[in-house]
């Protein structure tokens, strides 16, 4: 009975220390397999729920797609790593336990690999040689055809061959020998004189460590693998990779990286990448530098276009990296129930400051209508350049790129002027409930300290700029050729919450001249008691009051 014949199977696989390792690899194998249709039937499953979400499913199939892949390549490279593990493991071994993982993976993995099959047999031919086993080496030979191996492979086949016959001592012996010399290979292991060296009759009876065993044992003689340190980091580098870039387009909409966690692990993975990519030219050169019959002009060809690659990965990678480091968001404050006031800086319009909800350590999302009105944020997000410079004589002034007041236009209307009507359509009427509250708090401030007639607070009405920020004008009054206009400009939510900002602006506007604004004075208000708080202060750059610092919590 021939052991080695896929026909019979009624034969066990060993259970020794190798057939066992080949068995666990097998039963990878079947993992991975039906991890691999879960893992797809999952991304269709994942696609049809997602679909709906926007008018335009195409980023988020493509980022299903893409996670797959990601996932798919990342499991083949920690199997493929799990694999040259147990083979560094087995070059320790015994012969036998080396021969009974390959035997296994012959009667498994393999059976339907032909290729795979040819090489198992020389391989398992030649541990059973080693045992001084030349009746299974010739068992294990037979199942091969000489005309479908390769010319490496056909001279191992002839070797094999003779050996067996010597331990049998079979007179054919020699003709195999023969015919093993014949067969031309591009680099011998040894040339035919130490080959018949090795075949002596006198040292047969003693067979390990004999010029023939080591012959055998050196012959074709894969090296030790080295640890696959850097397969399994490309896998897992792969697998975060592809995570990160495609998690934000599967999660609804409005959710988001984190600034910090989104800057950090975009910083670290072109670090990696480009250290990866960097050691794998350099791997790609010594191939190519050692590999025989490549012609030396190809070389160079080969060479220049693997630095011209990898130069255009770091271009395009720097890049990135720049763009992501100039409109990156940042995190100007956090409250303890995870309201974030965030700013983006943008090259046309400045620093853009807006709210979101915090989700843990990781993500964040846009707030809810439910949740403007909890923290009394106006349903428009309030933008505010942040370009601020200040007047010569040092009073800190801003300019009207800070206040968003412009010049007034040939017609004498300016932003704030008298063409709100349009502004103020498109607010919410409750928002324009809350906010008038609010300004007439600070004016009955103003009224009661003496500056506004106190009779007129029941004619104020909240406009809106064109970029949507909510004012009141006060007061206009004429002092000789010059208009006065005393206006209150909504700013955005204090760090902590609990207030809204206004700043208190003076324009004067001379008959012949553009118009001057200066800062009056800065109110925080509190929306729930509507308590008014002076910040005592006349520009930007200027120290609040210490109750104004206690209320807003800046």
């Amino acid at each position: 009975m021939n052991m080695y014949d896929l026909t019979q199977t009624n034969l066990h696989l060993p259970d020794s220390y190798g057939g066992n390792l080949g068995k666990q690899r097998l039963l990878r194998l079947r993992i991975f397999r039906i991890l691999t249709g879960l893992l797809a039937l999952f991304v269709l499953a994942l696609i049809f729920t997602t679909a709906g979400w926007d008018d335009d499913p195409g980023p988020r199939i493509r980022s299903c797609v893409l996670l797959y892949l990601c996932v798919l390549a990342s499991m083949g490279l920690l199997l493929f790593a799990k694999t040259r593990t147990e083979i560094r493991r087995l070059h320790r071994e015994s012969f036998q336990d080396c021969h009974d993982y390959n035997y296994v993976l012959y009667r498994t993995t393999y059976k339907n690999n032909r290729a795979m099959q040819m090489t198992l047999l020389l391989s398992m031919a030649k541990y059973q040689l080693l045992m001084h086993c030349p009746d299974q080496a010739s068992q294990a030979l037979r199942q091969l055809s000489p005309e479908k191996l390769n010319k490496s492979q056909l001279k191992s086949y002839y070797l094999y061959r003779a050996a067996a016959e010597f331990l049998l001592q079979d007179s054919i012996w020699r003709d195999d020998l023969d015919a093993c010399h014949l067969v031309p290979v591009e680099k011998a292991a040894m040339n035919a004189q130490e080959l018949e060296e090795a075949f002596v009759e006198e040292n047969s009876d003693v067979w390990e460590g004999s010029p023939l065993w080591n012959v055998l044992r050196n012959w074709d003689q894969a090296p030790q693998p080295k640890a696959p340190v850097l397969i399994i980091f490309t896998g897992i580098l792969l697998l975060y990779t592809g995570v990160f870039g495609t998690v934000p387009n599967l999660l609804p909409d409005g959710v988001t990286y984190r600034p910090l966690f989104e800057t950090a692990s975009v910083s670290l993975l072109f670090l990696l990448w480009c250290a990866l990519s960097i050691y794998w030219v350099y791997r790609l050169f010594g191939a190519m530098r050692h590999k025989t019959g490549l012609p030396a002009i190809s070389k160079v060809l080969l060479g220049i276009v693997l630095i011209c690659l990898e130069g255009m990965f770091l271009l395009y990678g720097t890049g990135c990296m720049l763009l992501v480091f100039l409109h990156a968001p940042t995190e100007e404050s956090v409250t303890a129930d995870g309201l974030i006031y965030m700013r983006e800086d943008t090259f046309m319009d400045g620093s853009i400051y807006y709210y979101q909800q915090a989700m843990g350590p990781l993500l964040c999302r846009r707030l809810t209508e439910e949740e403007r009105e909890k923290y009394h944020i106006d349903t428009y997000e309030n933008k505010i350049t942040d370009d601020r410079s200040f007047d010569a004589d040092g009073n800190g002034s801003p300019n009207a790129s800070e206040t968003g007041i412009h010049a007034p236009d040939n017609d004498g209307t300016s932003e704030f002027g008298t063409n709100s009507s349009s502004s103020s359509a498109s607010a919410d009427s409750e928002s324009d409930t809350a906010l008038l509250s609010e300004f007439q708090a600070v004016y009955q401030l103003l009224a009661d300290e003496g500056q506004l007639p106190a009779n007129d607070i029941d004619t104020l009405t909240v406009s809106y700029t064109a970029k949507g920020t909510p004012y009141v004008v006060f007061q206009e009054t004429q002092s000789g050729t010059d208009t006065i206009q005393n206006r209150l400009v909504y700013d955005r939510v204090s760090k902590n919450g609990a207030c809204d900002l206004f700043v208190y602006y003076q324009d004067t506007t001379p008959s012949d001249g553009e118009t001057q604004t200066s800062i009056m004075e800065f109110y925080a208000v509190n929306p729930r008691t509507l308590a008014v708080t002076p910040g005592e202060k006349h520009a930007w750059a200027e120290v609040p009051s210490e109750a104004y610092r206690e209320a807003t919590g800046e």
